[in-house]
C-alpha cells in the first residue's frame, strides 16, 4: 500500500542536492551519487516531473 496518490504525482518532485563547501563537493562522491539517486527513486514512485535544486552546491 502506497501513501502516494494521483494528486501527488500531479506535482513535480523536487530533490534538493546540498553540499555545504567546495571541499565536500570534491570529496564526498558517495553522498552526491545518493542525493542524484533520489530523482530515479523519484520517478521509480512515479513522478514525471521531477526538479534537482542544486544552485548552491559548495557554498557555505
Amino acid at each position: 500500500m502506497s501513501k502516494i496518490t494521483a494528486e501527488h504525482l500531479t506535482l513535480s518532485a523536487v530533490v534538493y542536492v546540498r553540499q555545504v563547501t567546495a571541499y565536500q563537493v570534491a570529496n564526498n562522491l558517495e553522498s552526491q551519487r545518493r542525493q542524484y539517486s533520489l530523482v530515479e527513486r523519484a520517478r521509480q514512485l512515479g513522478w514525471e516531473t521531477v526538479q534537482i535544486v542544486e544552485d548552491d552546491l559548495g557554498r557555505s
